[in-house]
């Protein structure tokens, strides 16, 4: 993947069974489970959006503790 500096963190609750779908998928693709995550929401915000890029606002900040 291209260079990008990443300076958040994202946090989510899985099932173990949901973890070794994410594993497998990305094995099967040859990269990371965090490189699987982050190709498929760019591949499918390009579906989704028309290829446009994403907004610049910054998103509402969650009322969670994260």
């Amino acid at each position: 993947m291209t260079s990008i500096e990443r300076d958040k963190v994202f946090r989510a609750r899985m099932s173990s069974a949901e973890i070794a779908m994410l594993r497998e998928l990305a094995d099967k693709r040859g990269v990371t489970a965090s490189d699987y995550i982050r190709l498929t929401i760019r591949e499918l915000h390009a579906v989704t959006f028309d290829g446009r890029p994403p907004t610049t606002t910054k998103p509402a900040k969650s009322t969670r503790r994260e």
